[in-house]
């Protein structure tokens, strides 16, 4: 069976958070060292898996409108972890994470032309401190607007 436009939006996001540099205004960002990009969720975070960026579909909103086409807006989460070395905040080691998840995501707005538009992400930030070590977290939100034609999410217009 083939792969449903959505699925095949997540894909692209994947690849896009796994290239090794991207180019923004003629400046080039390399990928932070031992990031790790998964579609699946982890147990709690083990210092060696850090850094990490989960990916995973929040929900999505379809227009509702019967024509031949169907605009929908596929809400993704990038759950970014990351643990903090000594002296260094959890929000500041976090950081050159939830760049590049923007950076990356951003480069290619049609994701290959998986997705007509994605809108600029919200985040929801936790820093906590477990014992000797600083862990952080955020989440990051893009919406994905695409089309499929109407009644097959397999089907791009």
């Amino acid at each position: 069976m083939a792969d449903s436009q959505r699925e095949l939006v997540l894909k692209a996001l994947v690849t896009a958070l796994e290239v090794v540099s991207v180019t923004k205004n003629l400046e080039a960002t390399t990928k932070p060292t031992d990031l790790v990009v998964h579609r699946h969720f982890t147990r709690s975070p083990n210092p060696k898996d850090l850094p990490d960026i989960t990916v995973f579909v929040a929900g999505e909103n379809p227009d509702g409108i019967a024509t031949d086409l169907n605009t929908r807006e596929l809400l993704v989460r990038m759950r970014c972890r990351v643990q903090a070395a000594e002296g260094i905040s959890g929000d500041e080691a976090l950081d050159p994470i939830l760049v590049w998840a923007e950076l990356a995501t951003m480069a290619d707005h049609t994701l290959a032309g998986a997705s007509a538009f994605i809108g600029s992400p919200d985040m929801d930030a936790i820093s906590s401190r477990e014992l000797a070590d600083t862990f952080a977290e955020a989440t990051l939100q893009f919406p994905v607007t695409f089309q499929t034609k109407w009644g097959d999410p397999r089907q791009a217009p």
